[in-house]
């Protein structure tokens, strides 16, 4: 394998006549800058070197290679610059081998992620259908990528610290397979099996449920809008691409844009460790993603035999558990380790959980498909709706909602899931008896069955988190042709409402409007937000209920709810009371939360406030930030809103620091000659880990102040805004 060199690139050419000046460009890590051509001499770097980063002023990478490999290879170079540390993570945690460098972790937890790793059986997955089930060009993606981050590791394994080289390409498709469970919530079930009881398992997870989680790794929604040419202004199609993350850590947004001459050509986002975008868009479509939740996994309580706890009952008999150790390297003084043996054990239904309150086997859509990355790859390529949907049909991706829009004016939604055919006569949304074949299921509901829209009458479509039943005005998908054993969705999220009363009520749609839309402030009065509202008030009203607390604050906190106009906008003073009580317990309906919950809720909110500002009424903005390194500015929005920003308490000031939401913002236009036109924010900027850059956080501003910056994947534009470029060999 040869290491990467960092060549100073020294080119003569006459300049054309029609270039009339001369630009200078950095060449990365050498002392001198060359003057070149803005087209001719880039032309001549990117023709003659088969893996190029060219790094725009924002640090945005876009990556050039003669085939497909090489440009994943460059990609995967790009993103260890910025953010090694997340992808070295990423496959520490896919190897199984986190608690070999970290130790056990608090109540072992990194023991416990590593021993799921082998539980669920991803490496014999990938060992076993590799090169069986994955195309030849997504193989030599993967292993090409891979190579690209080993000389990253060559090139600076003086000054990093690393615990994973060599990386190879089943590598790449197994980071992938443990990240996609996050998704659909596995990680919390596997949690709860081995504490709770049959009747103590949720069959989701709320906000409040994984707020702590969600510091470092849950995902609080998603939106995706698309305007068709019928209702844009002017003619053009529109799409929003927003994605909601975490800010920080694997499943954190990184930008970069995709150029080879074998026809892929991709701006959008990505998480640390992934050969492809997963969100985003070429020359002729893009799409989005948004968190759908169908019911894709199933608890099962199993019977155990009373003399033989190795048996359980199934269909009239006893059957063994398969049972192995899953071997687990666990760092406990310096660089000294143990091997610790943990036996593990599966059912006909899968993986089993010997739990305190029962033994539970589980049994997860799309469990033994490794094409994941095979399928967004084909995605990337696509060139038309007809192509795009050819690799949507392979089903790989077991859920998240697409939001599609393409230069031909197409504008497309559906709800992608893998949904398991299932006997009507169970309550799928509890644990269920394991005990008989009735409730196993092998077969998923086809594509072309899957609630969807394409180019509806109304001239737009949105998702954001919500049922697809209500996905634009008109031509929604007919609740009854689905089974409520699927689990989709049905009720709308306080962003889905507004975007259904903005792009819904709106005869003609300007994109200058399309933007303000996408970054409304406010709460609909059919949101569970309005709704708590109103019971934060007659609550109030009983002041036995908040005696701890001064008559003159409960009557001026009345009035707070009461003047509240369900807008978040920085100066509002009426917000940060009604979003402290309620934030947690938004996505949960009003119904099942008690009086006692919501009391406190409001106590907790009312102190929060006269601790740290010693009124009621501050202004939205001084309480929640966007805090990164040395930058602290205000924020609109809040959670469930359109300009979505989740946050935790700051002990110190007592601000609320963003931590997820609104992130990676990708808007894209075609317009009529079919050309798209593309403007994007980060919430921190392209080096997402290196504190060094100044691309650390110089996204900030723009982001805070719900601004933009201009980004295209055609070469001329790359070629004029190059700031840094290197040369990989």
């Amino acid at each position: 394998m040869k290491n990467i060199n960092l060549l100073l690139i020294v080119v003569f050419l006459l300049l054309n006549s029609s270039c009339s000046f001369r630009k200078t460009y950095k060449i990365t890590d050498t002392i001198d800058t060359v003057n070149v051509s803005p087209d001719e001499n880039i032309d001549l770097i990117l023709n003659s070197n088969s893996k190029v980063i060219i790094r725009d002023k924002w640090g945005v990478p876009h990556v050039y290679g003669h085939t497909d490999a090489d440009a994943s290879f460059a990609l995967a170079y790009a993103n260890a610059q910025d953010d090694f540390f997340n992808i070295q993570e990423a496959v520490l945690k896919a190897r199984g081998k986190y608690s070999s460098i970290y130790g056990p972790g608090p109540n072992k937890i990194n023991a416990i992620f590593d021993y799921m790793v082998g539980l669920l059986r991803i490496w014999e997955l990938v060992e076993e259908k590799y090169y069986t089930d994955l195309s030849e060009e997504t193989i030599l993606l993967c292993e090409s990528y891979a190579k690209g981050i080993n000389s990253y590791i060559e090139e600076n394994n003086n000054t990093i610290e690393q615990y994973i080289y060599p990386v190879n390409g089943k590598d790449i498709i197994a980071a992938t397979m443990h990240k996609t469970p996050t998704f659909y919530q596995l990680p919390f079930f596997l949690s709860d099996l081995y504490t709770k009881s049959p009747d103590k398992i949720p069959s989701h997870y709320t906000i409040g449920d994984t707020i702590e989680i969600l510091k470092s790794l849950d995902i609080k929604g998603s939106n995706v809008y698309a305007v068709s040419p019928e209702l844009s202004e002017n003619g053009d199609t529109f799409l929003a691409i927003n994605s909601h993350q975490p800010f920080d850590g694997e499943l954190a947004w990184y930008e970069a844009h995709i150029n080879s001459n074998e026809g892929w050509n991709m701006l959008g986002g990505l998480f640390p460790g992934s050969p492809v975008v997963l969100v985003g868009h070429n020359e002729n479509l893009g799409w989005g993603h948004t968190v759908n939740k169908p019911d894709i996994v199933d608890i099962y309580e199993l019977e155990i035999n009373p003399n033989n706890d190795n048996q359980y009952f199934f269909d009239g008999e006893w059957l063994e558990f398969e049972s192995f150790d899953v071997s687990i390297d666990i760092k406990v003084l310096g660089k000294a380790s143990i091997k610790h043996k943990e036996k593990a054990f599966w059912s006909i239904h899968g993986p089993v959980i010997k739990g305190a309150k029962a033994t539970y086997a589980i049994k997860y859509s799309k469990s033994n498909d490794i094409r994941i990355i095979e399928q967004w790859y084909r995605m990337n390529k696509a060139s038309t709706f007809d192509e795009w949907i050819d690799a949507m049909k392979m089903m790989s991706i077991p859920m998240f909602n697409a939001g599609y829009g393409d230069k031909f004016g197409n504008i497309y939604y559906i709800y992608n899931a893998s949904l398991p055919m299932r006997n009507e006569d169970y309550n799928w949304q509890k644990v269920l008896p394991g005990n008989t074949s009735e409730t196993l299921w092998d077969k998923y509901l086809p594509f072309d069955k899957l609630p969807y829209v394409k180019n509806p009458n109304s001239g737009y479509i949105q998702n954001c988190n919500s049922s697809p039943f209500q996905t634009t005005i008109k031509d929604n998908p007919d609740i009854n042709k689905y089974s409520t054993t699927f689990g989709i969705e049905t009720y709308m999220t306080n962003r889905a409402l507004r975007a259904n009363e903005t792009f819904g009520n709106d005869s003609s749609i300007s994109y200058e409007e399309f933007k303000k839309y996408k970054f409304d402030k406010s709460y609909s009065d059919q949101s569970t937000m309005y709704t708590y509202v109103n019971k934060a008030i007659d609550l109030l009203s009983n002041s036995e209920l908040f005696s701890n607390i001064n008559s003159n604050i409960i009557n001026q906190s009345i009035l707070t709810f009461q003047n509240w106009d369900l807008n978040t906008n920085t100066a509002n003073t009426n917000a940060a009371l009604p979003i402290l009580s309620f934030a947690s317990i938004l996505d949960t309906d009003p119904i099942k939360v008690t009086n006692k919950i919501l009391v406190k809720n409001i106590t907790e909110a009312i102190n929060h406030l006269n601790t740290y500002y010693n009124k009621i009424n501050i202004e939205w903005g001084e309480l929640n930030r966007l805090i990164r390194g040395d930058v602290n500015f205000e924020v609109a929005g809040g959670p469930d809103i359109a300009r979505a920003i989740y946050a935790i308490p700051q002990t110190n000031k007592g601000q609320l620091k963003s931590i997820a939401g609104d992130c990676y913002i990708l808007l894209a236009r075609w317009n009529k000659d079919g050309k798209v036109i593309s403007e994007s924010v980060h919430q921190y900027g392209s080096a997402t880990q290196n504190v060094n850059s100044k691309h650390y956080q110089d996204q900030c501003k723009l982001f805070a102040k719900e601004e933009f910056k201009n980004i295209s994947i055609y070469k001329n534009d790359v070629i004029k805004d190059a700031v840094d470029i290197l040369i990989l060999k």
